[in-house]
């Protein structure tokens, strides 16, 4: 379902506020993926509503969440990490950065191909790919980016990947993906069914095939050094709640319900 357009800049929302209900103190500091924007955003929006606490309570850092996971190794002053990709979470609670017991399977995502809304581009389906009248496909870098690496992942199942590589556009992050595709940058793109969902400027040709579809998993998780941790365990059991779900499947993610108990973690 098409959602209204909320951009795809990255946003730096709110900042500070005393609060003022269950034990919500302080600015709250998540760090999460570029693909999280506007549904992190839309999720802390309804929470800090239901808590009675000001708008500007939750401060949000996006990026990559390779990049975000980076800034925390080197000392960001992050509250709560929102990956996705949860093995990054996994390698940071191996690193002791998060805390183990917090971890938190969030979300299922998918893949699709994407094309500008305006324009006429020549593909319409993966098999589209093999033809030489495209030049350019956006896809989130794989070294660094999970949509990159997931995508890179599908489009070696389908036998695609070294038949469009000479003519990728690596993105620093997903939406930097997507907006290639949305200015005709690029012909076409891989992207999570979420971001296009919020996008006017791109339109979904076709899924990623379930034979060829990654497990995409999203999670969380509390940082050891987090100044506000009461608060950052607070807004991810949010997060991972049955109220929250409605919200995540509106902007087209899929909760994982009920949540996944911490299989297998570092340290225990």
């Amino acid at each position: 379902m098409r959602m209204r357009k909320l951009g795809i800049g990255f946003l730096v929302a709110g900042l500070f506020a005393s609060g003022c209900g269950r034990g919500v103190e302080g600015e709250l500091l998540v760090f999460a993926g570029a693909g999280l924007t506007d549904a992190l955003q839309a999720q802390a929006a309804r929470y800090l509503e239901k808590q009675k606490l000001p708008e500007d309570t939750i401060r949000f850092h996006f990026h990559s969440s390779n990049v975000c996971a980076a800034q925390i190794r080197q000392g960001a002053p992050a509250d709560l990490f929102i990956s996705a990709d949860e093995r990054i979470v996994r390698r940071l609670i191996e690193e002791e950065r998060v805390d183990a017991p917090t971890f938190t399977p969030l979300l299922r995502n998918r893949l699709v191909l994407i094309v500008p809304a305006q324009g006429s581009s020549p593909i319409r389906s993966f098999a589209d790919l093999r033809k030489t009248s495209w030049r350019r496909f956006a896809i989130g870098n794989p070294e660094s980016v999970p949509a990159g690496r997931y995508g890179k992942e599908a489009l070696e199942s389908m036998g695609l990947w070294d038949h469009i590589e000479p003519g990728v556009i690596l993105a620093e992050h997903v939406r930097q993906a997507m907006l290639y595709v949305v200015r005709g940058e690029a012909e076409s793109g891989i992207v999570y069914a979420s971001d296009a969902a919020v996008e006017e400027g791109v339109v979904v040709t076709e899924d990623v095939p379930a034979e060829h579809a990654p497990d995409i998993i999203f999670a969380g998780g509390v940082i050891r050094t987090a100044r506000h941790p009461e608060a950052a365990k607070l807004f991810l059991e949010w997060l991972a709640s049955d109220e929250a779900a409605g919200l995540w499947l509106e902007y087209g993610f899929i909760p994982i319900r009920p949540p996944r108990p911490p299989d297998s973690l570092p340290g225990e």
